[in-house]
């Protein structure tokens, strides 16, 4: 490999390239962390130098320092892991409730909700759909909005020549797939007007998954003639994979046009297109580039209040307002709406104060620890370590116990979300949470370890850099019973 014929002249070139272990540029993690790898390397090829190393290049003082106490290395980091493990579990549940939809344009999605007032016909505050004429005339008359998408779950019987099976789906506008910027994965999904006339052609668009579950990934079904509750329909095409639809945490199988919800419900709704006293529908809206949201929420009440006027029998007394699509679940009525930030944050100040409680655990841990030290602090103060030093070395052991009960706790967290997201929210409906973890998740957990580590370790050494160096030195300097009993009973502590 490098020619050297015995690990002793590798051993002698390797400390003459050392020199005295005081060279600054080994204090540094930097080359410390190159030097042991290079040397780990060489080792392998040379196993009796493993020996040697750490004469040649000593282990960091704060590694070597844990390395000491493994059993407290072990409380510490558990107990972090459970604060840290929590706190994740929590965030991510909060992440699943508003996580963004793996759209496209899903930063500029919001949903308009129609809301009652006291003088509107039917429940006040309970009523947040649309109906289509409603529809076009939002589309034809905001600027605001780029497009203006609607939809409506539904739920029935699939059959392709086989065994009926039953399938959830959502009514879907011509306009959906485009608007949200969602693909599809074979074949087609609707273009814009689709389906959203009296009597048209019946289409139907498969999930991702339901096309994998129920015909196994075949993509010589573009084109196959289904029936749906009887109804003659035609496979148009498979969205894009990860895609469920507008009912977050919700399995949608299938998307079917607007047309076919105007022939359900015994022919009640075959003036769908025309009614505008039989609201059906949740809009949702793509915010135009460059226009705020403010503006948006303005012209959205000016329509209203247009509308109003012109159809008194059906639209006195309803506003509309608009929300961030992510807030707006499970459904957009202002006493969810207004609630889920409090909810949030109460779950979130549940882990924190679950934390707060490890943060203190390992702080008491850590200052009896940096108590019985006070020996090895007086004298690295009087060979020349500044308080500052000091204190970094503590919070350097600290923070490497934190990250280390981080890493445990996120490894936990998602080891617990597996089987928590298999479990149905609903059993009449495919709904579940899911409670992967992604950036944010990561990004949190980060956060609270780093957290976790200043907040546990910053008092402990603040208290072991200010040792009194010749009280201290002259107590270890005579025999001390009183001494030694509170030593030992320090450690007991420990």
């Amino acid at each position: 490999m490098m020619g050297f014929s015995t690990p002793g002249k590798l051993l002698g070139i390797l400390k003459a390239l050392a020199g005295p272990p005081s060279l600054s540029h080994f204090r540094t993690p930097h080359s410390q962390i190159k030097t042991f790898t290079f040397l780990y390397v060489i080792s392998l090829q040379h196993p009796t130098l493993a020996f040697h190393l750490h004469s040649i290049f000593p282990m960091p003082p704060f590694l070597r320092s844990l390395s000491r106490g493994r059993t407290l290395t072990s409380i510490v980091v558990l107990t972090i892991a459970l604060g840290v493990g929590v706190n994740t579990a929590l965030f991510s549940l909060v992440n699943a409730l508003h996580r963004p939809l793996p759209v496209r344009n899903a930063p500029r999605l919001y949903t308009l909700a129609t809301l009652h007032t006291a003088s509107a016909a039917g429940s006040e505050g309970m009523e947040y759909r649309f109906s289509y004429p409603a529809l076009s005339d939002f589309r034809s008359q905001s600027r605001s909005f780029s497009d203006i998408l609607a939809f409506q779950f539904g739920q029935g019987g699939l059959s392709d020549g086989r065994r009926p099976t039953h399938f959830f789906f959502s009514y879907v506008s011509g306009n959906y797939f485009t608007a949200l910027g969602v693909p599809p994965a074979i074949g087609r999904v609707f273009s814009a007007g689709e389906g959203e006339a009296p009597n048209a052609p019946v289409s139907i668009v498969l999930s991702y998954s339901y096309w994998q579950r129920r015909f196994g990934g075949d993509v010589s079904l573009v084109g196959r003639q289904v029936r749906i509750d009887g109804s003659p329909a035609t496979i148009a095409g498979v969205s894009a994979r990860g895609f469920h639809g507008t009912y977050p945490n919700t399995e949608i199988d299938a998307f079917l046009p607007l047309s076919l919800l105007a022939r359900t419900e015994n022919g009640r709704l075959q003036n769908l297109f025309h009614d505008r006293a039989n609201p059906r529908l949740t809009l949702m809206g793509i915010l135009a580039p460059g226009v705020p949201l403010s503006v948006a929420r303005t012209e959205a009440s000016l329509i209203a209040a247009r509308l109003e006027r012109q159809y008194p029998a059906t639209d006195n007394g309803i506003r509309v307002w608009i929300i961030p699509e992510p807030w707006s679940r499970p459904v957009p009525i202002p006493s969810m709406v207004n609630s889920a930030p409090f909810v949030a944050g109460f779950f979130l100040l549940l882990g924190i104060l679950v934390l707060v409680l490890a943060c203190m655990n390992v702080g008491s841990i850590l200052l009896v620890r940096a108590a019985a030290r006070e020996r090895e602090m007086a004298v690295r103060a009087a060979l020349g370590s500044g308080r500052a030093r000091l204190v970094r070395q503590v919070l350097a052991e600290t923070l490497v116990l934190a990250l280390l009960g981080g890493i445990t706790g996120v490894l936990l967290g998602s080891w617990a979300a597996v089987p928590i997201s298999a479990i149905p929210i609903s059993r009449e409906l495919p709904a579940s949470l899911d409670l992967s973890f992604d950036w944010h998740v990561f990004a949190y957990a980060l956060a609270v370890t780093l957290l976790a580590g200043a907040g546990a370790g910053l008092y402990p050494a603040l208290a072991a850099s200010r040792a009194d160096i010749s009280a201290v030195l002259h107590e270890a300097g005579r025999p001390n019973t009183a001494a030694r009993g509170s030593r030992r009973l320090r450690n007991a502590l420990i």
